[in-house]
């Protein structure tokens, strides 16, 4: 449980209490990791915030849901695509190799749309307008992807098997490969049938995955 003061001008201070940190909302969160890099507040209270924010490690709600007139991935990622998902994965390979005003916008563009089919022509144009984003939000933004990815990984156990903490520490890092996902449950080679795929949605492609996979376990 975490006590957030908030004062505000001209009014009391504003105490917020919740038992986890899936209950906060978009400005609360933002807030918490505010607090994580500001020097102003003291070791014990990052310490609080940090141990606040380790569980639960995932959740099934992206609560920065919205970044200026962009929107971002709905609960549970009912309607984003497995294009979207390959996009928003490799441009978090990208930040983590490099992290620059450039990876950081790109990625912003692909977690957030105009609420339209995500395109990636539109990507380079939307990277410009968000890669001045606070740090704070930047933070708040991939610690909900993380989350929100844990619980697909959970869904789909045969596709994202376990790794050890012997074995991640051994494994290379090396960008996600969706695209021969996609080409694989593409009906033929042409632009037609991959784009089908790629506008196909994340769950349906995933689960069908999974069950291929599970199926040649047997």
């Amino acid at each position: 449980m975490i006590t957030i003061h908030k004062r505000r001008f001209l009014r009391k201070p504003l105490i917020i209490t919740h038992d986890n940190w899936t209950q906060c909302s978009q400005e609360e969160l933002i807030i918490l990791f505010r607090i994580l890099q500001s020097r102003w507040y003291s070791d014990d209270s990052r310490t609080l915030v940090r141990e606040f924010l380790s569980e639960p490690d995932s959740s099934q709600t992206f609560t920065i849901s919205k970044l200026g007139k962009f929107i971002g991935p709905d609960k549970q990622l009912r309607s984003m695509s497995i294009g979207q998902w390959s996009f928003i994965e490799r441009k978090i390979f990208d930040l983590s190799q490099e992290y620059s005003k450039e990876n950081i916008g790109k990625l912003l563009a692909c977690i957030y749309t105009d609420g339209k089919q995500f395109v990636p022509e539109s990507i380079d144009a939307r990277a410009k307008m968000l890669q001045n984003t606070p740090k704070e939000v930047i933070d708040a933004t991939i610690f909900c992807w993380n989350a929100i990815r844990n619980w697909v990984y959970s869904l789909y156990p045969y596709v994202f098997p376990k790794q050890s903490a012997e074995q991640n520490a051994t494994l290379e890092p090396k960008p996600p490969e969706y695209i021969k996902i996609i080409r694989g449950f593409a009906s033929g080679n042409s632009d037609e049938d991959i784009e089908k795929i790629f506008h196909s949605r994340v769950h349906n492609i995933l689960n069908a995955l999974n069950d291929e996979l599970k199926n040649k376990k047997r």
